[in-house]
């Protein structure tokens, strides 16, 4: 046993070894560093240099509805200790991925046990969805590591003590602070409450310890909510506003051609296909739906058979398969593209899931266990052609000397605005931006507060290698009120793109 236990303690090691070296090979030459990154790191630097506190965070990309600030003050000390880089997040969102290693097999041993703790350890430490979006700084990335921490204190909260749910209300307020899908994570909370209560009634339990304990779980979320609300309190409820739209308004996050509820729940219905398999496999293997299907149609024979076979699930197991399923039926009803990084918070309980099927299967005798191997090959296999370790977007060296290019073509204290015409469609060129404002008395106009009317040039960043003629034409503001100006500069980044000066 002591030697098993040895062998068990190198394996991981070895898979914490095989993660890191994933999440962090080449990250400074391949960093991801766009619109969004440079936006949060234009904001956080502000923090530490000129004391400009926030209370809020990023905005969504559907109904504009802020979350809150909590991802940005995680920043903080990181841009800090490797300003001007801003590597520095980065790392810190890779050590949380790498910590997510091991602590999903000695949390998951207790929701799930041992063995399929350990084959969701395996996946985890090869997931390509995982360690892609380990390897940049980026509000919804650190959600893994959350997520498992969540159902880990719903499972303590529900068989060790009700103190555990002042743990379930941390967790849950910082999942909702990464992205706003993660608000399905309260369903599964709920439920398992509800549960509690059951059981503590048909036990004749003391209700007072658990109702007390609720209490102050839901004082902790009005905490780590209050920043966000003393922001709405400050500009006319400007959040609850968007989030009412959000629930049913005009940039409705459920949206139905018929009105009526039947027809509603069959067209949720029929999403749940299309959800379960984005969620299960083609976030890990690649979209491909008549294979997709069928592992579908196995995992839920898989799961139906689990319960036949034991009778019952655990409570550990059964607050898995809710995580997960509820977060399948929330999205169902969500109308909108929903990408890989919406439910990153769910990872955890999907791969656990797998790991509990994995067991049962490796049980069945050496057929078993040469099937849960080929499984986990076949995982491997379709993950590690995901992963790339070549720069997206500009990297940093050339953002950093293209930035310096610019300033020295800018006049002493001249006001001046940035375009940025890429793919990416950040007219704001947010990244440019960061390392413009690193520059002493070269900071460009901040788009967020400075009237967009009072500068005297225009730094237009062409990445896309538009026509020079054609930029006249653009549908976009900033180009527009300067279009007549007859006094224009042309000179070449280090980027490889052309820029342009236009002045009044």
């Amino acid at each position: 046993m002591v030697l098993l236990q040895r062998k068990l303690f190198w394996f991981l090691i070895l898979l914490t070894l095989i993660g890191s070296w994933l999440r962090v090979y080449r990250l400074p030459e391949t960093l991801q560093f766009l619109g969004d990154q440079g936006r949060d790191a234009i904001r956080v630097a502000r923090m530490f240099k000129q004391g400009d506190l926030v209370f809020i965070g990023p905005v969504t990309s559907i109904g504009n509805m802020y979350l809150g600030p909590l991802y940005y003050y995680f920043m903080v000390p990181w841009l800090w200790l490797t300003y001007p880089s801003p590597l520095g997040p980065a790392y810190a969102v890779a050590v949380l991925s790498i910590m997510t290693i091991p602590l999903l097999y000695i949390l998951g041993k207790e929701l799930v046990g041992k063995q399929a703790a350990l084959i969701a350890t395996i996946c985890i430490t090869f997931s390509s969805v995982v360690i892609t979006h380990s390897r940049f700084s980026w509000n919804p990335n650190p959600a893994p590591l959350i997520g498992l921490l969540f159902m880990w204190a719903l499972y303590r909260a529900w068989k060790n003590h009700p103190r555990y749910w002042l743990l379930v209300a941390v967790f849950f307020s910082i999942l909702i602070q990464l992205h706003y899908i993660a608000l399905l994570s309260i369903f599964p909370a709920l439920l398992v409450l509800i549960l509690q209560i059951k059981e503590n009634i048909r036990n004749k339990k003391n209700m007072v310890q658990l109702s007390l304990n609720i209490c102050l779980a839901i004082g902790i979320g009005f905490v780590f909510l209050s920043p966000l609300m003393v922001f709405d309190m400050r500009h006319g409820g400007t959040n609850y506003l968007a989030l009412r739209q959000l629930l049913g308004g005009e940039n409705s996050i459920t949206t139905f051609e018929s009105t009526n509820l039947l027809s509603k729940l069959w067209t949720i219905a029929e999403e749940t296909h299309g959800r379960s398999m984005q969620l299960l496999f083609d976030m890990y293997i690649g979209q491909q739906r008549t294979r997709n299907t069928i592992f579908l149609a196995l995992t839920l024979l898989g799961v139906l058979w689990l319960l036949v076979k034991k009778k019952h699930f655990s409570k550990g197991e059964l607050i898995v398969i809710l995580s997960v399923f509820t977060a399948i039926l929330g999205t169902s009803a969500y109308s909108h593209n929903l990408y890989d990084h919406y439910v990153l918070y769910v990872v955890p309980g999907v791969l656990l899931l797998f790991g509990l099927l994995g067991s049962f299967i490796w049980q069945h005798g050496y057929i078993g266990r040469v099937l849960v191997m080929l499984l986990l090959s076949g995982f491997i296999y379709q993950n590690l052609p995901q992963l790339s370790f070549k720069p997206t977007g500009t990297p940093l060296p050339l953002l950093a000397a293209s930035a310096q290019v610019i300033a020295e073509n800018i006049q002493p204290n001249e006001k001046y605005n940035i375009v940025l015409l890429s793919e990416t469609k950040d007219y704001y060129g947010q990244n440019y931006r960061y390392f413009l404002d690193t520059i002493p008395n070269k900071t460009p106009l901040n788009p967020d507060h400075d009237d967009l009317n009072d500068v005297s040039a225009l730094v237009v960043i062409n990445e896309e290698a538009v026509p020079i003629e054609a930029i006249d034409e653009l549908p976009i503001f900033e180009i527009a009120t300067f279009k007549d100006v007859n006094q224009k500069q042309i000179f070449k980044l280090p980027s490889g793109s052309e820029a342009y000066i236009w002045r009044k």
